[in-house]
């Protein structure tokens, strides 16, 4: 009995002492972007809700097309006229399902760009914040040893001290919007709100090439699953137009379906309209971050050699640890802008290929 417990017990301990190894390994796994996309892709409770309703609208097709017996082409009777519009509107449904369902995929891509690279952006933050406020300490201890030698009055202490726990401040912030930051990517891809996975990529500058922007419009305006929706509607009133019975007034009256067929172009020519406004936005900002990257990766490599000169001048004692540490922060602050404009640049560039699917959030 007593060497079952010993046994039992060294069991237990054992398992104990692995979960939280095993926790840690939770929580320092390696994460791509790609694997980020496909995590989410599989658990999104949208997606797969937008997959169920393609699902349904075709099988409520295949119920309407039993109904009907031949196309008709013309007026027709009034049963015909009922069943064909039906059939038409459960086809409708189903074209627009398929294109939501691509649409919603193309959406929770873009999604996980967002949030992968907000966490990056979030990382490079917080490691600006904790530079800088190493270099406000290193000032505000300077200051209190100047004016315990009378070189610094207790103004100029005050202000230090203020700087020191503004800088202080940031930090707090900086730590809690990477976390925030981290929550929302757990959520999107299915982890557990305290997972913290290593991300692996980040994102690569490549300029956006096109023939022009017109012919960038004109794509989009092609694939566009909210255009195609827009455009289904006009087939669809004027099919119904067509085939009209007029033998039941009570069903429908001829001048109102009349009216359905400008009212259905216009929301399309909506449609289009937005979509070429949101391609043409999205073009401009893509543009205008491009012009500032050279300037943003010049002022970080600046920032990063006199880093390193600065800590040369230390070793031989021709630099000061605070000048360091300002040397430090200002290129941990010029690497942050570089890495927001690269982050930035990458998602536009990605919406830019599915505009349909950009929200901007």
């Amino acid at each position: 009995m007593r060497k079952s417990l010993v046994i039992a017990l060294t069991v237990l301990f054992g398992m104990l002492s692995i979960c939280p190894a095993a926790r840690a390994a939770d929580q320092t796994q390696s994460l791509t972007l790609e694997q980020a996309v496909e995590m989410a892709l599989s658990y999104s409770p949208s997606l797969k809700t937008k997959e169920l309703s393609l699902e349904q609208a075709e099988y409520e097709r295949e119920a309407a097309a039993t109904a009907v017996s031949y196309t008709p082409t013309g007026q027709a009777d009034a049963e015909t006229e009922k069943a064909f519009n039906n059939l038409v509107q459960k086809d409708l449904n189903w074209q627009v399902a398929k294109k939501e369902f691509a649409s919603q995929k193309d959406s929770v891509t873009i999604q996980v760009y967002q949030a992968y690279f907000n966490v990056l952006q979030a990382q490079a933050a917080l490691t600006a914040a904790e530079k800088s406020y190493a270099y406000a300490d290193y000032q505000k201890r300077a200051a209190v040893l100047k004016h315990q030698f009378g070189k610094a009055s207790l103004l100029e202490v005050k202000q230090q001290e203020n700087s020191c726990q503004a800088a202080q401040a940031q930090l707090e912030t900086a730590k809690q919007n990477l976390e925030d930051a981290y929550l929302k990517l757990d959520q999107l891809i299915g982890l557990s709100s305290s997972a913290r996975p290593v991300l692996t990529d980040e994102p690569a500058y490549d300029p956006v090439e096109i023939t022009s922007i017109e012919a960038e419009v004109s794509r989009a305006l092609d694939e566009s699953p909210t255009v195609k929706r827009a455009q289904l509607s006009v087939n669809q009133a004027q099919i119904a137009l067509d085939i009209y019975s007029f033998s039941n007034a009570e069903y429908n009256s001829y001048k109102a379906q009349q009216l359905s067929i400008p009212m259905a172009e216009q929301n399309l020519v909506s449609a289009k309209n937005q979509l070429e406004q949101q391609v043409r936005s999205l073009y401009s900002s893509i543009t205008q971050l491009e012009k500032n990257y050279q300037n943003l990766l010049s002022q970080s490599q600046t920032a990063q050699q006199n880093l390193e000169w600065t800590q040369l001048k230390l070793k031989y004692g021709a630099a000061s640890r605070m000048e360091v540490a300002q040397a430090e922060a200002e290129a941990a602050k010029a690497y942050q802008s570089l890495l927001e404009a690269k982050c930035q640049h990458a998602v536009l560039a990605k919406a830019f290929a599915t505009p349909w699917a950009y929200s901007g959030s």
